[in-house]
């Protein structure tokens, strides 16, 4: 029975949502002019450092395994537990992760900042390129109003 009962409740309640669904139109894409240019610099730089960190951490744990085997001159024998974290493949404390985290965290902030400065410079670049272009041709302009022919 009340099973029969919550069925019922269910279907009225995904008819009544789609009885009185109103009917919304297809928002308009954004336009370029809508959002101020620091704002889409900022958003990338927050991508590209957010996406990079799951393989700076890859990267972060391959490079201090390796640092780890290279220095690691321990004699497992004098060390029992050294040993035994090993044979296990889990050489890693939890302070050792909070450091892999800490560390990789600061190498996608540098991938996101790097980024960032160098799509500004990219910018910046461009405009100059676009005011040479410019006043090459407001100078090609001034020259034809005087009579001179272009080259």
């Amino acid at each position: 029975m009340k099973k029969r009962l919550v069925a019922i409740l269910i279907i009225i309640a995904f008819a009544s949502s789609i009885l009185t669904g109103q009917e919304t139109e297809i928002p308009a894409p954004y336009k370029p002019e809508e959002f101020p240019r620091w704002t889409l610099d900022l958003r990338r730089a927050e991508i590209v450092t957010f996406g990079s960190i799951p393989l700076s951490f890859m990267v972060t744990a391959l490079v201090y395994d390796l640092t780890y085997l290279a220095i690691d001159n321990v004699n497992y024998n004098d060390d029992p537990d050294l040993y035994e974290r090993a044979s296990y493949g889990s050489h890693r404390t939890q302070d050792d992760i909070t450091n892999l985290l800490l560390i990789s965290g600061g190498v996608s902030l540098a991938i996101g900042l790097a980024d960032f400065i160098i799509n500004k410079i990219k910018e910046k670049r461009a405009d100059r390129k676009e005011q040479e272009i410019n006043e090459q041709r407001r100078n090609n302009r001034i020259s034809t109003a005087d009579g001179e022919t272009e080259n």
